[in-house]
Order: C-alpha cells, then sequence, then structure tokens
C-alpha cells in the first residue's frame, strides 16, 4: 500500500473511488483491502507483485468475491457505473 501511497497521494477504492481516509478522517488513514488480481487459485503458489494487487474498499472487494461466479474489478466498475446512470423513461 506504500507503493500506491507514493504514486497516488491517496488509497482510493480502485472500482468506486471510496477513500477511508476522506470519509473516516485519521481513523481510515492507510486502510483499504488489497485484492489479487487474477486469484490464487487459478495461479497456483506464485511471487506476488504490486502490480498483481487491486486496491478495494471493503464492499467491492465482498461484491467481488460474492457468488459463485467471482468478477473481475473492470465488470464490478461497469456493473455500478451501469447502476448510477440514470434510466431512461
Amino acid at each position: 500500500m506504500q507503493e500506491v501511497l507514493a504514486r497516488h497521494g491517496r488509497l482510493e477504492c480502485e472500482v468506486c473511488t471510496f477513500d477511508f481516509a476522506f470519509t473516516y478522517g485519521e481513523r481510515g488513514e492507510g486502510f483499504a483491502e488489497i485484492h489479487h488480481a487474477v486469484p490464487l487459485h487459478v495461479t497456483g503458489p506464485v511471487k506476488t507483485r504490486t502490480s498483481d494487487l487491486v486496491v478495494l474498499c471493503s464492499n467491492c472487494h465482498r461484491m467481488i468475491h460474492r457468488g459463485s461466479q467471482w468478477l473481475t474489478p473492470a465488470e464490478l466498475r461497469a456493473l455500478i457505473k451501469k447502476r448510477r446512470t440514470p434510466r431512461q423513461a
């Protein structure tokens, strides 16, 4: 997470942009969840690199893992975008 902080200046969910520090102040500083972009059960034992990881908020992390078919961060981002788009009457 230190690399992400150094690169972006903050930790925000790569799916929905939630920022624990912005929302919770000092209590949320430096907090986020980390998700393997490609699940370990697919790759098998590997040495994890920073580029293999995705920064997520707790809600997005749970939604990615919910159900038998896991979503990719991009798929979840598209689902959120679709839901947030005003519906045509």
